[in-house]
């Protein structure tokens, strides 16, 4: 009598192949982002600029922002979305 834990089974297994894919290579990379929306103040730090220049570029629609709800209402920048994006890019 077999034992079941003897026979072949069809199911794919998580042990690596020598065979090549055509999917892209993932590294495993884990990036944490402390907070998913920044200040045009905070932004500025982050990068060196000024704050003026943060915000005629969020007002320009050069960088991501969280829809404002009036003109007078803060912008907040989507660095979440711009990080992602920085890591998707091909070198």
């Amino acid at each position: 009598m077999s034992s079941l834990f003897n026979q072949p089974t069809n199911q794919p297994t998580n042990q690596p192949t020598n065979q090549p894919t055509n999917q892209p290579f993932n590294a495993g990379v884990l990036v944490s982002i402390d907070t998913p929306y920044l200040t045009p103040y905070e932004y500025a730090k982050r990068t060196g600029e000024t704050e003026l220049a943060i915000k005629k570029q969020c007002q320009r629609g050069l960088l991501p922002c969280k829809p404002r709800q009036n003109d007078a209402a803060p912008f907040l920048i989507n660095y979440a979305k711009i990080m992602r994006d920085a890591l998707n890019q091909d070198y």
